[in-house]
This record gives structure tokens, C-alpha cells and sequence, in this order.
């Protein structure tokens, strides 16, 4: 049968209850799980092979010395030791019952009787206590012994059993998965995000003490309830973490490095699949995944051929679709009778109707999650403690780092969160709409001239009198909202009956606002309106007609009409062929739509009409850099610092694009060009330093760049934001790389 997202999805919740079992408990929860259908089955015993095999790989790179450690656990599951059964004691604890089994180790729920307590025991496998696996348990006890968080599994101690074996203790958790925890209460989006931040929470608190997880998932994030009924989160399973400082008691355990690969293949990162060096921004990798379940239902990737090659190509080379547009893509029955994946049921479980689901995950939702899935780790949050910075500064209503930075954009957060002072962030936007649209639509030097004057003077004009309605003193401004502002706009857009070119841009103008801050029915509205003006009054011809198709197809766009918004563009193209805008917003779709390849020649165009505007060549290198063409992306941001050799972000990106590849050495020079132009980003500090660290003789360098770096960290936490949680991850990475542990 076709692989569909909601069939892959009962496969992957199958596995994430059946791996930890032993062969004759799989079988007993595959025949409850499977039913009579064998296809179901079939394809979950190949996908349980697969994450074996995943497991198995460290075998190909040493097999003698792993085949002699099997022989050597074959000798010792042979000698005589205790049975783990229930009443049998173990220390201080006395076994309960079993509830379950990793790699390693059997987890047991045992009791202790003074002082009383349930604990979860953790238990080598006899048979298991080789070198090798003795090492790793003993490094995962160091490793929760150094975590002390309310959100993260207590570690109570441990020692052996009577036949030689280590435990320990841990907390007990009765709770359930994030996932199902959440459904079952049917959380609303914010209410979701609240109990992610706390998960956050606890992996920056891990991060902060040099651990990775790799991980996690929400199997291994269980929610529990108070006596109130408040959700109680906690962070389990350190069996494959791994300490980021180089400690010398630890010298003798496997490190994670190239080729090694424990971890659950549906949360992994591309790094991990391909078996490269795992970092914070793996976590962040995984929370993405863990949010975009959350969020949405449903995980960001399917297979139709469960093969190692293809599940390692698809998350490593696809781009998984937005989360806005997942939650409301019509259902194709996956025949198991499960009905809790259509639209109207994510929905439900999300308190929301799937419109509104949909707008609550368009915008800030879908580039904060897409930010956390991105292929390359240098491009995530670089730790879970930026990720929580941009998801508090969403649910603030601040700009978010994920988003493109504009003043468009920042000023729809200002309205979002000041209701008052709304009027000087819109006024700024149309002012510069006066200015500047004319160069965008305007064929010769002389109507940009003469419309540039009209249009300006008329927004002058607006502006003048809606300040003087919204003044204060007048007693109107203490209850203005940006309703009233919208109000103000329309009666003052009505006043230019006479001047059709002016009313229709400033239709246009108030209509784009209107969509960045979500009155979509508003915006429409709005910009048919300014359509029909142009046509009856300046003849169907008007090239200013394109500009008004471009923002009815982002109407479109933002009600996920995709089919409806690509014709709109293309008539704005048929209507003025000359406009860099219809080109540069058509482009920007495609990219949005994960049709990059199609983007590229629109963005070519853009730059055929204003050859020497390097914003468009530094614009189709990112877009290529997206596309893995490297010897392109590299062509365009050169070519945007020969037409403007002071263009920071085309030096910053060229040096992203050395340090890519492994040309640490050129990274550095580039890095060393972007801050000779602009010194003052504490960031690029960072990465020239980490650019010189790799860069063989090249430590020395690093140290005073590492430490340029610090001092304006410092600077910038002190002085202007000393909650900044990103700011204060990095500074802990740069306190790290100098040596200064503690400090960290």
C-alpha cells in the first residue's frame, strides 16, 4: 500500500513502544498493537530491523574487538547471578516490578523503606558487563550526577549487585509522553509552548553543564501532575549523552565521533545519520521535531521506502513542509481506522478550528520550527537556550530571530504589543512606502520623479491628519487601538477621491499592514479596492496595477490558497513584465513553497532589471547556499562585494560558506573583512574565532578573538538585556573554548 504521513506516523508510534522491550515482550505488544493486519506488522518488524542495524553499525568499524566483547558476554551470561525478580533486593531497594529494557541496562520499579521512596533501577545486563559497556554506564551516572534541575530525573546514587553488576537509582516517574500528555488535555498552541519552554528549560540547564543529550524525544520527556493539577515535566534517559568538556577521568570512554550512531533515527539529526560530530545544536535539532509534533500532530517526515539509504536522504537532503501547512493538507486514509489525524481533530486537540490553527503557526511558529530543523547545525539555534529566547520573545510578541529582520516586521510586533503606541511604527512604514515605491514601479527617471512628489506629499498630508486625530490631548489617544488606526487610515483614503494614483497606493499601503498584523478579510478589502480604482480610473493597462495583484496574491498566500496566489503573481507579471518587485515577491513564494529551483530564475530577473543593486545577487546566493550550489552561492556574494565592497552580509556569508566547506583559514580572512567593516556584532567575534580554532596553527589567533568576544558579550548583557538567553549560551561556549570551565 502507499506510504502516507499518517501511516509512517502509526509505524513510528509502534516503534517508540516497542524498541525498549525484549523479543517475546515485542511480540506480545506487536500482536495487540498489529492487530490482524499484516501489512502494519510487516512494515514494523522491517522499520525494528532497520534500528538495529542503525545500532549495529559501530560493529563494522572494529569487528574483531566487538566479536571477542560478545564472545566475552556469552562467557558471563553463563555464570551464575541473581534473578532480578520482584521482592529480590538490590542494596538498599527492593525490586517491584520490571519496566523495561535498553541496550545496556534493565530498568526496574524498586522501593526503599527508610527513608521510604519509589525509585526507577537501573541494572547491567548480565551478560552485558563488558569493559567497554561498564564504562558507559558509569559515564552516564557522571553524567546525571552533575545535573541538579526540578525539570531533569534525580539521580538518588548507586553501586553493584551482589554478582558484580553497577545500578543506580533514580527518580521514578509515573507520567505520561509530551505528546500524549498534551492531546489528551487538549493544550491550546500557547499552552503547549508554555510546557515546551519548561523542557527547553531543562536542556539549556544540560547544555549550560557541557551535556548533550541525543537523545530526546517524547518518550523521554514524561509530564506528570501536582496536587493542583500543574504539569510537572521531566527530562529522562542520559544512556547515550555525552559530556562537551574533555575530562581526563573520562578519557577511556567512546566519545561521539564519526561513524558512531546511537540514537532514535525519527528524531536524529542529519549529523548523526551520517555519523559527524554531535553538538548543542543537535539537541535543538530534536526539540524542533519534538515542537513540530506538538504543533501539529504529525512529524516532519515520511518515507515510502523504509531503506537506511532513503531515511538518511530524506531528513538529510529534504526540507520538511511548515507546520501551518501541514495542519490543514487534506488526509489520505491510511486504512487503520484512526480518524485523530484529520484537520478538524488536530484542531480539536488544540483547542482551535483548522483556520485558526493554521494562522496561530504561519509566521513567527513556522520559522521558529523551521529554524530548528535546518540541515546545517552552524544555521540552528546554536543551543535549546536560543530556542527558548525566540519561542519567549513569540509568545511576548517580540521580534523573533528566526523572522527576516525588517522594519515592516518589527513594526506588526509594536502594534502586537503596544496598542497606544502603534501610530509612529505605521507612519514610518508608510512614509517609507512614499519614498520608495516609486523606484520599484516606475519605468523612466521622470515619472519616478513626479510620482515619487505626488505620492509623498499625499502621505504627508494623511500622516499630518491622523496624528492630529489620535493626539492625546484630544482624549482620544488613551483608547486608541490600531483599529482606530485603521479607521483613521480609510476615512483619510477616502478624502483623496481625486487623486486615484495616491488613494490607491495608500489602499495598498494599509492593506499590507493590515495582513502583517492578521485582519486578512481587512486586507483584502483593501487591495481589491485599490484594484478596482486603477482599472476605472487609470485604464487596465497601469503598471501600478502589478503592484496591487502582488499584494492580492500575498492575501492569498497568507489564507494558504497557493493555486489562487500563484495565478495573481503571474497576472501582476503579465500587467508590468518590467517590475523587480512582481519578480522578487513571486520568488519568495516559490522559496516559501519549497520550489527554490523555480525561485532562481525570478531572482535572476530581479537582478536583469537593477544590475547594480547588490542586495539581488546577495539575495540569489542565499538562495543557492539553500540549494547546496556552492560554486554559485560563492559567484553571487562576490559579485555583490565587487558592486558594493562595504555589503557586511555578503562578507559574513561568504566566510558561512568557507567555514561550510572546511576552508577555515578563508573563513577567517572573510569574517576578518565583515568586522573591519562593522566591529561591533560580538557574534562574528565568535565565529572568527572558532574559524581560527579550526584552522591548523591557528589557535593562538582564536584566544584574543574569543576573548574580543567575551568583552562584548558582557558589554551587551550588562547594558542592554541581561536576560538574553542566547547571548548568555554563547558567552558560556566562547568561556569553554578558552578554558575557563567555571566561568561556563
Amino acid at each position: 500500500m502507499t506510504m502516507t504521513p499518517e501511516r509512517w506516523q502509526q509505524i513510528e508510534d509502534i516503534l517508540d513502544e516497542v524498541m525498549p522491550l525484549d523479543t517475546q515482550q515485542r511480540a506480545v505488544q506487536l500482536d495487540r498493537l498489529c492487530h490482524d493486519d499484516a501489512t502494519l506488522r510487516s512494515q514494523v518488524e522491517e522499520m525494528m530491523g532497520y534500528c538495529e542495524q542503525v545500532q549495529a553499525d559501530a560493529f563494522l568499524e572494529d569487528p574483531p574487538r566487538l566479536a571477542a566483547q560478545d564472545l566475552l558476554g556469552s562467557i558471563l551470561a553463563e555464570e551464575p547471578g541473581i534473578d532480578l525478580n520482584a521482592g529480590t533486593s538490590v542494596g538498599p531497594y527492593t525490586i517491584i516490578e520490571p519496566l523495561g529494557h535498553g541496550g545496556m541496562g534493565e530498568v526496574f520499579l524498586a522501593e526503599r523503606a527508610n527513608p521510604h521512596m519509589r525509585v526507577a533501577l537501573k541494572i547491567v545486563k548480565r551478560g552485558m558487563d563488558t569493559r567497554e559497556i561498564l564504562q558507559r554506564f558509569r559515564y552516564e551516572r557522571e553524567i546525571l550526577a552533575r545535573l541538579n534541575h526540578p525539570n531533569i530525573a534525580q539521580l538518588y546514587g548507586g553501586d553493584v549487585t551482589e554478582d558484580g553488576r553497577p545500578y543506580f537509582a533514580m527518580e521514578y516517574v509515573e507520567g505520561q509522553p509530551l505528546d500524549t500528555y498534551c492531546d489528551d488535555k487538549n493544550l491550546s498552541i500557547p499552552e503547549r509552548l508554555v510546557l515546551f519552554k519548561t523542557v527547553c528549560e531543562a536542556v539549556r540547564y544540560a547544555h549550560r553543564h557541557l551535556v548533550v543529550h541525543r537523545d530526546l524525544k517524547p518518550g523521554n520527556i514524561l509530564v506528570t501532575e501536582d496536587e493542583t493539577g500543574r504539569p510537572l515535566v521531566k527530562l529522562l534517559d542520559f544512556g547515550i549523552a555525552k559530556l562537551l568538556e574533555e575530562d581526563a577521568s573520562l578519557h577511556t570512554v567512546p566519545m561521539t565521533g564519526m561513524g558512531e550512531r546511537r540514537m532514535t533515527p525519527s528524531y536524529a539529526a542529519p549529523e548523526q545519520l551520517r555519523g559527524q560530530y554531535t553538538t548543542p545544536a543537535t539537541d535543538v535539532y530534536a526539540l524542533g521535531v519534538i515542537l513540530y509534533r506538538l504543533l501539529t500532530g504529525r512529524r516532519p517526515y515520511y518515507f515510502e521506502d523504509r531503506s537506511v539509504t532513503v531515511i538518511e536522504s530524506v531528513i538529510c537532503q529534504t526540507i520538511p513542509d511548515r507546520p501551518s501547512t501541514v495542519v490543514v493538507r487534506a488526509v489520505r486514509s491510511s486504512g487503520d481506522g484512526a480518524s485523530t489525524t484529520t484537520p478538524q481533530a488536530i484542531g480539536q486537540q488544540r483547542a482551535a478550528s483548522p483556520k485558526m490553527l493554521r494562522r496561530q503557526l504561519a509566521g513567527d511558529l513556522d520559522a521558529i520550527i523551521m529554524m530548528a530543523l535546518r540541515k546545517e547545525p552552524d544555521r540552528r539555534y546554536a543551543s535549546a537556550a536560543e530556542f527558548l529566547d525566540d519561542i519567549q520573545r513569540h509568545l511576548d510578541n517580540r521580534p523573533v530571530v528566526a523572522q527576516p529582520d525588517s522594519v515592516t516586521y518589527r513594526a506588526v510586533k509594536f502594534v502586537r504589543r503596544h496598542k497606544i503606541g502603534v501610530v509612529v511604527s505605521i507612519f514610518a512604514f508608510f512614509a517609507m512606502l512614499g519614498t520608495g515605491a516609486a523606484t520599484w514601479q516606475a519605468k523612466q527617471a521622470a515619472q519616478q520623479v513626479e510620482q515619487e512628489a505626488e505620492r509623498a506629499n499625499v502621505t504627508l498630508g494623511v500622516i499630518s491628519n491622523m496624528l492630529l486625530k489620535v493626539n492625546p490631548e484630544s482624549g482620544q489617544g488613551a483608547t486608541f487601538t490600531a483599529r482606530d488606526l485603521i479607521d483613521a487610515g480609510l476615512s483619510e483614503i477616502d478624502a483623496l477621491d481625486g487623486q486615484p494614483r495616491a488613494q490607491a497606493t495608500m489602499m495598498n499601503g494599509l492593506g499590507r499592514v493590515t495582513l502583517q498584523i492578521g485582519l486578512v478579510e481587512i486586507a483584502d478589502s483593501l487591495h481589491r479596492k485599490a484594484l478596482d480604482i486603477q482599472r476605472r480610473k487609470l485604464g487596465p493597462e497601469d503598471p501600478d496595477i502589478a503592484v496591487s495583484l502582488v499584494r492580492l496574491a500575498q492575501v492569498y498566500q497568507k489564507q494558504s490558497e497557493a493555486e489562487q496566489a500563484e495565478a495573481t503573481f503571474k497576472r501582476a507579471m503579465a500587467v508590468d513584465p518590467d517590475n523587480p518587485v512582481v519578480y522578487a515577491t513571486l520568488g519568495s513564494f516559490y522559496h516559501a513553497q519549497h520550489r527554490s529551483e523555480e525561485a532562481v530564475p525570478l531572482l535572476k530577473k530581479v537582478i536583469q532589471l537593477i544590475p547594480n543593486d547588490g542586495r539581488g545577487y546577495n539575495t540569489l546566493g542565499a538562495l543557492y547556499y539553500d540549494l547546496e550550489r556552492w560554486a554559485e552561492a560563492r559567484q553571487m556574494w562576490e559579485r555583490t562585494i565587487a558592486l558594493n565592497p562595504l555589503h557586511h552580509g555578503a562578507h559574513s556569508n561568504l566566510a558561512l560558506l568557507h567555514n561550510e566547506q572546511g576552508r577555515y583559514a578563508e573563513a577567517a580572512r572573510m569574517y576578518r573583512k565583515a568586522l573591519d567593516i562593522n566591529d561591533q556584532e560580538y557574534k562574528l567575534w565568535g565565529y572568527l574565532a572558532a574559524a581560527h580554532y579550526w584552522t591548523p596553527g591557528g589557535r593562538d589567533r582564536a584566544l584574543p578573538a574569543y576573548q574580543r568576544a567575551i568583552e562584548m558579550a558582557e558589554e551587551m548583557l550588562r547594558e542592554v538585556n541581561p536576560d538574553d538567553a542566547g547571548a548568555l549560551s554563547r558567552l558560556a561556549t566562547y568561556y569553554a573554548m578558552i578554558g575557563e570551565h567555571d566561568s561556563a
